[in-house]
């Protein structure tokens, strides 16, 4: 397998994870006790993630962070939001 080959796959992946994660918060956000919602996903993925969602899910973002906060304490996630 060619490096170009190893690097379609990885990105056709990370395009399919995306899609899930989209579908799953799709699935969580739509419900009507959701009223908003604040999130944060890294900057490699933040605008991406934005597009699969879909339009009444966006529209409940409150706050948006395209930024990786899994390695914060929680006192510094809370500052973000």
């Amino acid at each position: 397998m060619s490096d170009g080959e190893r690097h379609n796959i990885e990105l056709e992946s990370r395009k399919r994870l995306v899609r899930q994660l989209a579908q799953r918060l799709n699935g969580l956000v739509r419900n009507k006790e959701v009223e908003r919602c604040l999130l944060a996903a890294s900057r490699e993925i933040n605008h991406q993630l934005l597009d699969e969602l879909e339009p009444q899910v966006r529209a409940k973002i409150e706050k948006n962070i395209p930024a990786d906060l899994t390695k914060l304490e929680r006192a510094e996630i809370l500052r973000h939001f």
